[in-house]
């Protein structure tokens, strides 16, 4: 049996090998789950005197586990050997969905791009959904977490030539360009955002407010995958799970049992849970309304190098088309082993554009999506639906488009689209791509924020949960992730996560 710790001083971090049987842990309140949601609402309620237990399924890794070798990161902290994908239509390709699977979740994996959620998201949700959201309070919360988690614009000095190339052809047509806000101390532009920092300059979760919430009490069971939800009528009693050798074998049953219940495990394995533990809702949604904010990547060969790798991979952005058509363009460039894969061609003519490495750059769009996907539930995977429909495919072409005259205009010789039906253009074969009548199955799109799969609303037959994040139909159950978003934020979502999960702590604490 093990008891919170909270009461008698610093909590403690165990894994699955502490442990020769199954245990049953009794504590305040349960948190499934340490990204941005789980981290921050453990946090603040550790520090309101709550005894909390935060269950994760993946490992805490620390700088000595950190190699150069790409893929023993994929294989370690990404969830699936980072090979997650959201099914589609027959005929039109999977959608990779990179989630992290470690203490501190995506944020280790993430390029630690922040953004506050724009207000005319929150009027629209507010009028929608009748929640009630007092933006004067979260803007107090995102002032709490910036400070934190050391946000600031990156640094001439780490911008990277990949960014100055998009920066500069920007400025040729006109359009702004800006240097994006990141967690971030002492970066130095290494480029490895993805594969987790080697120098703990992003200020992720598990150097910022995992800490924050074991100094104040919390203990952290690592290794321990939830699987189902405890309630009885309108109470959630606690969580039953499994503990795994980092093989991912089961090693132990275990039970953690709390007065609160948070789940936390983001928009795609917050609703699995749920679906596992046979839990419905009124408005039939759990699981369903997922948005992934689909992106495309688009590279450019300039005569001259580039050398993309030397910088914050993503480090600006262009925000311009935003409001209007939905779009938002942010740099990403990725180490070469990475980067092969998302090239065209086969065999030498794609060993030829190899070795132009030094040469390429590469940059982002997505779109705040007005398709949607579905998650379910096989076991405790997730199956993950999503269609692209034919506006959104619009949007992405537009905004290959865009930054194809970008590049253009920074001199480049040659642009890959990203689009299978043509794709490679140069300046006389643009206009041509232009007029390209462009099908969904033509896109090779990716995505990295899935939200939305347990939407908010103030009414339960239109969301699952409440203004609060409290799960319709009971009394002490509550989600803490991007699940909660009722629509596509159009931008990065992790500070918006991590405000949200504040405010509902704060609820918590000032209500029970």
């Amino acid at each position: 049996m093990v008891s919170g710790l909270s009461a008698m001083g610093r909590g403690s971090i165990y894994k699955p090998e502490d442990f020769r049987t199954g245990i049953d842990g009794f504590y305040d309140v349960i948190v499934v789950g340490s990204g941005a949601g789980g981290a921050v609402i453990s946090s603040v309620l550790a520090k309101g005197a709550k005894r909390v237990a935060i269950l994760e399924e993946g490992r805490h890794f620390t700088l000595k586990d950190y190699r150069d070798d790409y893929f023993f990161a994929i294989k370690r902290i990404y969830r699936d050997v980072g090979s997650t994908i959201a099914l589609s239509l027959p005929g039109k390709p999977p959608i990779a969905v990179p989630l992290g699977r470690c203490v501190g979740g995506t944020t280790v994996i993430n390029s630690g791009t922040c953004f506050r959620i724009p207000e005319r998201v929150i009027d629209k949700w507010n009028s929608e959904e009748g929640l009630e959201i007092d933006k004067h309070q979260l803007e107090k919360f995102y002032d709490e977490i910036e400070k934190r988690i050391s946000v600031q614009p990156v640094s001439e000095e780490v911008l990277g030539e990949n960014a100055r190339v998009v920066r500069k052809g920007a400025q040729t047509l006109g359009i702004k360009s800006h240097p994006l806000k990141r967690n971030v101390k002492g970066c130095e532009g290494c480029g490895r955002c993805a594969f987790g920092c080697p120098k703990d300059a992003k200020q992720a979760m598990h150097i910022t407010y995992i800490p924050d919430a074991i100094e104040a009490g919390a203990d952290l069971f690592t290794g321990t995958r939830a699987e189902r939800i405890i309630f009885k009528d309108d109470r959630a009693m606690g969580i039953e799970g499994t503990m795994l050798d980092e093989d991912g074998h089961p090693l132990h049953k275990c039970f953690f049992y709390g007065r609160i219940i948070v789940i936390s495990c983001g928009a795609i394995y917050t609703p699995v849970l749920f679906m596992t533990s046979g839990i419905k809702s009124k408005s039939g949604l759990i699981g369903k309304n997922l948005k992934i904010h689909p992106a495309i990547r688009v590279g450019a060969d300039f005569e001259r190098e580039i050398n993309g790798w030397i910088g914050v991979p993503q480090g600006l952005f262009i925000d311009e088309f935003l409001e209007n058509e939905g779009i938002i363009f942010e740099g990403a460039f990725v180490p070469p082993d990475m980067f092969s894969i998302s090239l065209p061609y086969t065999g030498l003519k794609h060993k030829a554009l190899m070795e132009r490495y030094r040469h390429m750059s590469t940059f982002g769009a997505m779109v705040s999506e007005t398709s949607s996907g579905m998650v379910r539930a096989r076991g405790y995977r997730a199956l993950i639906f999503y269609h692209l429909n034919t506006f959104d495919t619009m949007r992405l072409k537009r905004a290959v488009e865009i930054l194809a005259e970008i590049y253009f205009s920074a001199g480049a010789k040659r642009v890959f689209t990203g689009i299978y039906a043509m794709p490679e253009i140069d300046k006389n074969s643009f206009n041509a791509f232009k007029n390209l009548k462009v099908k969904p199955s033509y896109i090779e799109s990716m995505a990295f924020h899935p939200m939305g799969t347990m939407r908010m609303s103030s009414s339960p037959s239109r969301g699952v949960t409440g203004k609060f994040g409290e799960v319709h139909g009971f009394k002490n159950l509550f989600v803490a992730d991007a699940s909660l978003f009722p629509t596509s934020l159009g931008v990065n979502p992790m500070e918006g996560i991590m405000a949200f999960s504040m405010r509902t702590g704060d609820y918590i604490l000032n209500n029970f």
